[in-house]
C-alpha cells in the first residue's frame, strides 16, 4: 500500500491503515447495516460528481459514524 494514498480506519480505537479511496477496514465496514453502506456509497458518489464537496462529504460519513468514530 502507498504510504501517499493511506489514511487510517474512522472507527475508534480501530487504527489499522486503509487505502484512501475506502471508507473503513474491511471488518468496520462489514460491521455497517446496508442502509449505512448506501449513505456511505450515495455521498461518495455525489462527491466524486462534484455535487457535494469534502466538507459535505465528511459531515454525512459522520452522520454514518456516529459515536462509532471520526470521519
Amino acid at each position: 500500500m502507498n504510504e501517499e494514498l493511506t489514511r487510517t480506519c474512522p472507527f475508534n480505537d480501530c487504527g489499522k491503515a486503509i487505502d484512501a479511496n475506502i471508507f473503513a477496514c474491511g471488518r468496520h465496514w462489514r460491521s455497517l447495516g446496508p442502509g449505512d453502506k448506501a449513505a456511505i456509497y450515495d455521498c461518495f458518489a455525489k462527491w466524486r460528481s462534484g455535487e457535494i464537496d469534502g466538507d459535505e462529504l465528511r459531515r454525512r460519513q459522520q452522520n454514518v459514524l456516529g459515536l462509532r468514530g471520526t470521519a
